[in-house]
């Protein structure tokens, strides 16, 4: 539902479930506080660390196709070698900074472009997007063609 923006009675996208699954929560005597042992922050925490260090491991020890299994080596790997995913990659601080405001700017008219279009809105939110993120990245390179020093200090130096 959170990707059609739509909703239905208390399931919608747009904070009204988790409202009410904290009065849910709060009517049935969930403690946040101590909550059951499968719960556990420390635990979870615990388990995450763990695997983040195994794919680690296995991701720069060359281990096999289970370290590739359980991560975006392959993918990594094939990106890299296209010039032109690293030329893009090196405004990703410019993307960062900039696609949120723009989607901010832009979500509305974009969507009353299409008002009365059936599944226009999802197709919205596959589109815009990505034309934020060609936008962000042909600024930042219109910026770093013309005004290097203004482009670095913008960045901190990332992207030169």
């Amino acid at each position: 539902m959170w990707l059609g923006t739509m909703g239905f009675i208390f399931f919608e996208g747009e904070g009204l479930l988790f409202f009410s699954l904290g009065i849910w929560m709060q009517k049935r005597g969930f403690n946040i506080d101590t909550p059951g042992p499968w719960l556990r922050p420390l635990w979870w925490g615990l388990a995450f660390i763990f695997l983040a260090a195994v794919k680690t491991f296995l991701a720069f020890n060359g281990a096999s196709m289970l370290g590739q299994a359980l991560g975006p080596v392959p993918l990594v790997r094939w990106s890299m070698n296209r010039t032109w995913f690293v030329w893009m990659s090196a405004f990703s601080f410019i993307i960062y900074a900039l696609h949120t405001p723009l989607l901010a700017y832009v979500i509305n008219p974009a969507l009353s472009l299409g008002a009365g279009i059936p599944g226009f809105q999802l197709l919205t939110f596959f589109w815009l997007p990505v034309t934020v993120i060609i936008f962000c990245i042909l600024t930042g390179a219109l910026l770093r063609a013309v005004a290097p020093k203004v482009y670095g200090l913008l960045t901190g130096g990332r992207g030169m």
